[in-house]
């Protein structure tokens, strides 16, 4: 039934969906191994999202089944779980790998390509050898993979920090730009973040045609996209025109006033003093006033980022401002790594703030996290 709907494109009511749930779970158990796949299929491709209740036991299902499974019907599932933002857990995701390596060569290049966008949503190593095999697999048949799921597979590698060859990126890359489209213009920001990532060289022409195409259509880019972008070309160490980076920080400040994410607010301040780039005052100032709101939800990576930039771009946010991150961050210091307290450290000697007690200790704990890295 679920099937059929999502072949017609059915827009089922809530009522008519809390009667499928329950009668899904109440029969799961008798589901054979591909209507188990087929489920979860049907609901992503329709946007529902099933109960935890019910994904959990269609798990269960599914890994007390595996034995029955065809390899494609075990991709199916992990994707559409993926799809439907469920993480079913590393054993799981270990006996789905075993029987998909099983028949790894009859899968198509698509559906090993949902296979590594899931591994890399999920943030799950399949191990050294499967990654080479997906690699492989997605190189030697990249024409045939559509770039809607071509660039999220390439957005993997950077997720699961895996480096297929230059060579691969290389033609992965030259795929892109052969399926392009002038309306394709976000995905170049996740190409782009994924070779910054892996730390792959990257061509020059390749750069400033999707930095041209990304400013045609600046105001259609999303907001992770453009920090995607500036994050990238700071990891590549590329130094586009001022026109270009003048263009990308005039229109993150537009959307400054609704972005909360401090991600979103981290790193472009990392970036610019890494392009030797000033955003201009009303930048710097805007983007500390939304951290100071946000500071509770800092993470340790994301203090390194605000706190070098604006060291590096010679900002000084003022010492009531950085009371007022302490106070919300003091707490978590101890778990900070030696180069983020440093940081810290440094931004109070920098603009001269006052060394209380708790700063003080933290030069005691930096030099016993460094000897303890040393020891090791």
């Amino acid at each position: 039934v679920l099937t059929s709907f999502a072949n017609n494109n059915y827009n089922a009511s809530d009522e008519v969906w809390a009667t499928v749930e329950a009668h899904t779970l109440k029969h799961l158990s008798r589901l054979k191994a591909p209507d188990l796949q087929r489920f979860p299929m049907a609901c992503q491709e329709l946007g529902y999202r099933p109960s935890n209740e019910l994904l959990d036991k269609l798990v269960y299902e599914a890994r007390r089944k595996m034995p029955a499974f065809e390899g494609k019907d075990a991709i199916m599932l992990v994707w559409a779980l993926s799809k439907l933002d469920y993480d079913p857990g590393t054993e799981f995701l270990d006996e789905a790998t075993a029987k998909i390596k099983m028949t790894f060569n009859k899968q198509s290049a698509t559906d090993v390509a949902k296979l590594l966008y899931a591994y890399g949503k999920f943030r799950y190593q399949p191990g050294e050898d499967m990654l080479e095999l997906i690699s492989a697999k997605i190189s030697e048949d990249a024409s045939q993979i559509k770039l809607s799921l071509l660039v999220p597979s390439i957005g993997a590698y950077g997720e699961l920090l895996y480096n297929p060859t230059d060579s691969v990126m290389t033609k992965l890359r030259f795929e892109v730009r052969k399926q392009y489209k002038p309306t394709d213009f976000n995905y170049l920001s996740i190409v782009l973040w994924a070779s910054a990532k892996l730390e792959h060289n990257i061509k020059a022409n390749f750069v400033e045609w999707a930095l041209g195409q990304l400013k045609t259509n600046l105001s259609k880019v999303t907001r992770e996209g453009l920090v995607r972008v500036v994050y990238s070309l700071a990891k590549m160490k590329y130094e586009p025109s001022k026109e270009i980076l003048q263009a990308f920080y005039k229109e993150m400040q537009k959307r400054l006033p609704k972005t909360t994410d401090t991600q979103a607010l981290t790193l472009p301040l990392w970036a610019a003093g890494k392009l030797v780039f000033n955003p201009g005052k009303q930048f710097l100032d805007e983007s500390a006033k939304l951290l100071r709101t946000n500071a509770g939800s800092l993470q340790p990576g994301q203090v390194y980022f605000m706190l070098n930039g604006f060291e590096t771009l010679d900002y000084d946010p003022g010492a009531t401002w950085m009371k007022a991150i302490m106070s919300k961050i003091r707490d978590k210091l101890p778990t900070y790594s030696a180069s983020v307290l440093s940081q810290v450290v440094s931004t109070y000697t920098r603009f001269n703030y006052d060394l209380d007690a708790d700063i003080l200790k933290l030069e005691e704990g930096i030099r016993d996290k460094k000897l303890a890295a040393d020891e090791a």
